[in-house]
């Protein structure tokens, strides 16, 4: 254990990161748990210093605290368009290893859907210089701007989970079917394009029954959300403490719901097709403004965890991994054209769970889908619906 400390130190010193007490405390705790877990994988193999899997450099690297007092002042001193804070409660206590968890998006999917065709110049001309579909879909503003916890670690599910509600002329006002892909995803994982098949239909997820919220009795529709909000490594007003990973639902054909009326079968939504993608941003902007949000995936890198507002540019920082979100409008900040993007990191992170990232940045532009849900006519108004 002496020399594990002694490497600790050397680490620390030769790492250059300016350390509170609170900081290296958690630093170091975590560093000699995350040994024992490497040793006890390794089956008793000594851990070098580097190595293929980074070693010990790499277990000081991951265990390192996500969030830094200076390295948020580094951040804030090096880029003006962005305002960088290690007080995010979401991530308080968290380290690189846990966010990177969060990072699980495979990355370049849309590519295996078909690029939707180009729109008439006409289509194009005259796109407003800001747009917020909160505002524009206002029978849709609660579930649009909704944000979901994350409780899935799976790439594929958080594709699914984060993905974008689109609510285009739309009487919609409810959100229960995310369970029912967490519990036949095992089943249908094996299908060709499947992954991108549903993505396209979470696209616009939407399904009878309930309100756009998630209640607390967790009561509403065929089979209600299943994982209630929590708070993540602090006290959070009005949020039980987190429990860790939830397990994936039981698969079923039933409505989870015995006292909702309709049928399971009846219940179940349907869109036009697979879906499509997404690469100009003119064509992105003109979906949002017909379609509603879009789906989309990005790079995410050590120095976003610390975002609280502005508009999000790339520093510096290691890769961590691709995430999934949804973009739900556009605008201009100090000359910055940017995305307005619905995160899933609760609203505890970041402006209240939203933020906004530059035109272009981290490839975000590149990783976009989106699809038609078919409709019926429901008292003489236009309701969208998907098939899960």
């Amino acid at each position: 254990m002496l020399e594990l400390e002694e490497s600790f130190d050397y680490l620390i010193k030769d790492s250059g990161i300016k350390y509170t007490l609170e900081e290296l405390t958690q630093h170091r705790e975590e560093f000699i748990a995350a040994y024992r877990a490497a040793s006890k994988a390794a089956a008793g193999k000594p851990i070098i210093a580097s190595g293929p899997s980074g070693g010990l450099s790499g277990l000081f690297s991951m265990s390192r605290p996500m969030l830094m007092d200076s390295l948020a002042d580094a951040l804030n001193q090096g880029q003006k368009t962005w305002v960088a804070s290690s007080k995010q409660e979401r991530f308080k206590g968290a380290s690189v290893f846990d966010v990177k968890a969060l990072c699980g998006t495979i990355l370049n999917g849309p590519s295996k859907l078909p690029k939707k065709p180009a729109s008439e110049s006409t289509v194009l001309s005259n796109l407003p210089d800001r747009f917020d579909a909160r505002e524009h879909f206002k029978n849709c503003a609660t579930v649009i701007g909704h944000v979901s916890p994350p409780v899935v670690a799976a790439g594929l599910l958080r594709r699914l989970k984060h993905s974008a509600i689109v609510c285009a002329s739309a009487r919609v006002d409810s959100l229960t079917w995310y369970h029912f892909l967490l519990a036949t995803l095992r089943h249908v994982a094996q299908k060709k394009k499947v992954a991108f098949h549903l993505v396209a239909m979470a696209v616009n997820l939407i399904a009878h029954g309930g309100g756009s919220t998630f209640a607390p009795e967790l009561d509403s529709g065929c089979w209600p959300y299943n994982f209630p909000e929590c708070s993540h490594h602090v006290d959070t007003k009005g949020m039980e403490p987190c429990k860790g990973n939830s397990p994936s639902p039981v698969c079923s054909t039933t409505c989870r719901n015995h006292h909702f009326k309709p049928s399971f079968e009846s219940d179940r939504h349907f869109t036009e097709d697979e879906g499509y993608s997404l690469d100009e941003v003119d064509e992105i902007k003109r979906e949002i403004i017909d379609n509603g949000p879009v789906a989309a995936a990005f790079t995410v890198y050590e120095d976003f965890p610390y975002y609280k507002s502005g508009v999000y540019k790339h520093v510096n920082g290691s890769e961590l991994g691709g995430h999934a979100v949804k973009i739900i409008g556009w605008g201009i900040d100090q000359n910055e054209q940017y995305w307005l993007v619905m995160n899933s990191w609760n609203v505890n992170w970041g402006d209240q769970g939203i933020f906004k990232i530059a035109i272009g940045e981290c490839g975000i532009d590149s990783e976009v889908t989106a699809g038609i849900p078919k409709y019926e006519k429901t008292s003489g108004v236009e309701q969208s619906e998907i098939m899960l």
